[in-house]
């Protein structure tokens, strides 16, 4: 809990990385890009947001600087991820599946956060938030979705531990 106690809240900038610890190397985490719209999709496949579609390009990194002298060119398969939009009164919004259904019928939605990489690869995931706006100040939260890193002392998952957001 110590560990947990003294960390600090973090925000990063539009490029810069948050890593992820693997078993033997480090995933890295940008924001590329991000957009707004009322509407995604076309014709009989669009769809409206309630408030305004936040899409949000993010960049995963195989850190090639990061890997054991042993390890070689062999694939990872990347632990799960949960992305949530997190606004100044701590409120939470997951992605919407409209927005992401529309996206993927109307243009390139990108490449899952699962998808397997060599060291040295990057690929590009969309994500699509449907947000009201009174919405304030929104920063994105991608953390890792096993459940077992909520007890694994000094994790970001922890319970009290402050957390790493990306700025919108």
């Amino acid at each position: 809990m110590l560990f947990s106690f003294t960390s600090s809240e973090t925000v990063l900038a539009r490029g810069q990385e948050k890593y992820f610890c693997e078993l033997d190397c480090h995933l890295s985490y940008s924001i590329l890009d991000g957009r707004q719209t009322k509407t995604l999709g076309n014709g009989p496949n669009q769809s409206k947001a309630d408030g305004l579609y936040h899409i949000v390009t993010i960049k995963t990194r195989f850190d090639e600087n990061t890997i054991s002298s042993t390890r070689g060119n062999g694939t990872l398969t990347p632990n799960s991820r949960v992305a949530t939009i997190v606004d100044a009164q701590e409120h939470t919004f997951s992605p919407s599946e409209n927005g992401a259904q529309a996206l993927a019928q109307s243009e390139n939605a990108g490449t899952p956060f699962t998808q397997v990489l060599r060291p040295g690869e990057t690929y590009a995931t969309k994500l699509v938030f449907d947000l009201h706006a009174e919405v304030a100040n929104p920063t994105l939260l991608l953390n890792e979705g096993e459940w077992l890193t909520r007890f694994t002392i000094g994790h970001e998952n922890s319970p009290l531990h402050r957390k790493t957001r990306f700025q919108l």
